[in-house]
């Protein structure tokens, strides 16, 4: 039975339970500008970048950037977009009539209906052919599909590769026949081909001879290839998705970025200064744009010569580097690997909104990939959650069977289920993955994971072993990801009683630190040095990324004793550590009677230790992959969770208990190596170039960097030198010093929060 098919003894209704992660949890990476230490390093970087609430910070940086525009250039320049000075976390809306006063011409930049129009007299640009389709030849359809499974389906498998590939063999058997150019010479205006090609390219001029045959006659026309645009299905837009994610996944550079429209500079602004591009302040006017429009079979919108555009009056629009009066400005899927597949597949969609299928889910969830792998956080989660509601109304008949199959423990035995199960934990994955960096509304789908059994790998085929055995891992890391979620960073409520998992932070490490939950091939050791290949270093990035969040608030409680220890010691109301645990959660806590570093509790220390152990490794977790951009699904998050390690990591190295677990040469490798990564992932308008600003900022406050000589001298020491810094191998951590507690300064007792603990699976 296919999986969106509906039960033919529908179960009864399965009430939702409590969100994967809690709606307004405290984890946010951004949320640790707020922590004093931190604070006290970056409030000027902070500042310099015109972040003015820190919390609403990145989601209102990514909020305001405007939407990516698939057929023209640059983004959605709405006018609260236009003036990015300072930048106002607060508003997020423009009036409807100053919207229309600044808005002349949007189609300018937009582009008009009529699909992908090339350059006049160029063969290809960006992938796009001269008649306006993208380029459906076998070769490079296939290379994009292989492309896709062996980045994208590694990861998530669900799509079976046999499938795929009769998907795309039907795709490509009914795309209709492009007709061959014409061989007369015509002087003519150039036209382009349109749906099945009844029209030809002419170029002006052009004489060409033509061979005759053996008897002197024209020999016949070859035959006509399979190129033209493919009909408005959901199977088109599925495997449009699959070609646009498998061709972006070739370009290991750099996130590409938008063709941002040129405009004369606004030296005194800090978004010129912060390196980002501001949206164009006006439209183009002059001629309207050639309304001519062209039907064909297959309901695809045709290209229209762009005879009626007069780049002239359009000097907004002009893309980078253009010059001359007749230059035709570049488009985004000109500089976008894929755009020009994903522009296709998006207006399919758009068209299939109502529809509930499972093909439908899959093009939603490849959608959101796509714009994740360009760092584009706000398009992924519209994408992802959409995904998400579609599979929750698919499943509901279902969800009954498979409640009873999880709490049977049981092994799922029939594909349709099979694929539900698949489907499910992909969503949930992905939307928890940008849920934990940003406030955002969970779809009802995270309500249900404790009714909902693990796939069964074995009914899978097609698929490298490592691949089946590297997925289970990410499950279960990622609901004990969302089970400290909910443990520690949940909003209080008195008023809901909580089912216990957890008894105390020992028994949450414990539950990952033995390596029963993944399989042997992937088990590693805490020391070894970065994996090689990306599976094992998405296991590790997700392993040391729990460990950080269960470590990370006895980081928090040290550093704050410390700054209150400097600021306060003389006063009579020292100020009490607060813990970023829910008041019900047992754990170590500094005592409130502690006036020095030496009434710490030593637990406290060691579990930071700990966590800071866990900071340097989740921030390397991808070193060992060589300096090319990593394909992973998440750019966005990664980035910016790496960045938050490096501002706990620059905190602790400054403080006098923390920094003796902080090596400072290694500091400075994950400094150089983290700014790396977010210039690879930050584009001109992602909050990801705000967060390398601040690193840099704060690289230049702790070591005196200088990019130009590579020298530096550490303020975090007793005596800076200048020095040229070693070259650090990033094979193994340093050994971890022994904890402070040698030191002979009297202690406390230990001292703890007693209540109920609040976590339930």
């Amino acid at each position: 039975m296919a999986e969106d098919e509906m039960e033919i003894e529908p179960g009864p209704p399965v009430p939702p339970g409590e969100p994967a992660i809690p709606i307004n949890h405290t984890t946010l990476a951004g949320l640790l500008l707020e922590w004093p230490s931190i604070r006290e390093l970056t409030k000027h970087h902070v500042e310099r970048e015109g972040v003015r609430h820190i919390s609403e910070y990145p989601i209102s940086q990514e909020q305001n950037r405007g939407v990516l525009i698939v057929y023209g250039q640059g983004e959605d320049s709405h006018p609260s977009r236009q003036v990015r000075e300072p930048i106002d976390h607060d508003n997020l809306d423009v009036a409807d009539d100053l919207s229309d006063m600044a808005s002349h011409s949007p189609g300018a930049c937009w582009d008009q209906l009529g699909g992908l129009s090339p350059p006049v007299l160029e063969e290809h640009k960006g992938g796009v052919l001269v008649d306006g389709n993208p380029d459906f030849s076998e070769p490079k359809v296939w290379a994009y599909v292989e492309s896709f499974k062996e980045n994208i389906l590694n990861m998530h498998p669900i799509i079976q590769p046999q499938l795929l590939d009769y998907w795309v063999r039907h795709f490509l058997d009914n795309l209709p026949a492009s007709q061959p150019r014409s061989a007369k010479p015509q002087i003519s205006k150039p036209t382009f081909a349109i749906g099945g090609g009844s029209q030809t390219e002419e170029v002006v001029g052009s004489k060409r001879k033509r061979s005759l045959g053996p008897d002197g006659s024209e020999p016949p026309p070859p035959a006509p290839s399979r190129t033209g645009r493919p009909d408005r299905s959901i199977h088109t837009a599925l495997v449009l998705t699959v070609l646009a994610l498998g061709k972006l996944c070739l370009h290991r550079d750099n996130v590409p970025d938008v063709v941002h429209p040129t405009e004369p500079p606004y030296h005194d602004s800090p978004v010129i200064r912060n390196g980002a591009v501001p949206p164009r302040a006006n439209r183009c006017s002059g001629p309207e744009y050639s309304s001519h429009s062209h039907s064909h079979s297959s309901g695809l919108p045709s290209p229209k010569a762009e005879a009626g555009e007069n780049p002239d009056n359009c000097p907004s629009i002009r893309g980078v580097g253009a010059s001359g009066a007749g230059h035709i400005p570049k488009k985004n899927y000109e500089v976008i690997p894929g755009l020009e597949y994903f522009a296709y597949a998006t207006d399919i969609l758009g068209n299939h909104t109502g529809a509930y299928n499972m093909k439908n889910v899959y093009a939603n969830i490849f959608a959101g990939l796509y714009h994740g792998q360009l760092g584009r956080p706000m398009e992924s989660f519209a994408f992802i959650h959409t995904a998400s509601h579609k599979l929750q109304v698919i499943m509901r008949p279902s969800l009954d069977r498979m409640r009873r199959i999880k709490h049977n423990n049981e092994l799922i035995q029939e594909t349709k289920y099979n694929q539900l199960a698949l489907t499910f934990w992909t969503c949930l994955q992905l939307e928890s993955d940008l849920i934990a960096e940003m406030q955002l509304p969970p779809s009802g789908l995270l309500s249900h994971e404790d009714d909902m059994p693990h796939p069964n790998m074995s009914l899978l085929e097609g698929f490298d072993q490592r691949i089946l055995d590297s997925y289970p891992g990410q499950l279960y890391l990622r609901t004990h990801l969302n089970s400290i979620h909910r443990m520690f960073y949940a909003p209080e409520d008195p008023a809901k009683p909580g089912k216990d998992k957890f008894r105390n932070v020992g028994v949450v490490s414990d539950a990952v630190s033995g390596m029963d939950w993944v399989a042997p091939s992937f088990a590693f050791r805490e020391d070894d040095p970065p994996a090689d290949d990306i599976l094992a270093a998405r296991l590790r990035a997700k392993y040391w990324g729990a460990q950080v969040i269960t470590y990370r608030p006895f980081i928090r409680q040290i550093l704050q004793f410390s700054h209150s220890i400097k600021n306060h010691a003389s006063c009579p109301n020292f100020p009490s550590v607060s813990s970023e645990f829910r008041q019900d959660v047992t754990a170590p806590v500094i005592h409130p009677k502690a006036r020095t570093h030496g009434d710490i509790d030593p637990q406290v220390v060691e579990l930071a230790k700990k966590g800071i152990k866990a900071l340097i490794e989740s921030t390397r977790a991808f070193h060992g992959l060589g300096d090319k951009r990593p394909i992973i699904t998440n750019v966005f998050g990664t980035a910016h969770a790496q960045w938050g390690n490096i501002l706990i990591l620059s905190a602790a190295f400054r403080d006098p208990i923390l920094r003796t677990y902080v090596d400072e040469e290694l500091l400075r490798t994950l400094f150089h190596k983290t700014i790396q990564f977010l210039r690879q992932s930050a584009t001109a308008t992602s909050a990801l170039r705000t967060d390398m600003h601040i690193l840099e900022g704060l690289q230049r406050d702790l070591f005196s960097y200088d990019p130009r000589t590579n020298s530096s001298f550490s303020s975090g020491t007793s005596a800076p030198g200048y020095h040229t810094p070693r070259p650090v191998s990033m094979a193994a951590p340093p050994q971890m010093p022994h904890p402070t507690g040698d030191q002979g300064y009297p202690r406390s007792r230990p001292h703890y929060s007693h209540m109920s603990p609040f976590l339930r699976q």
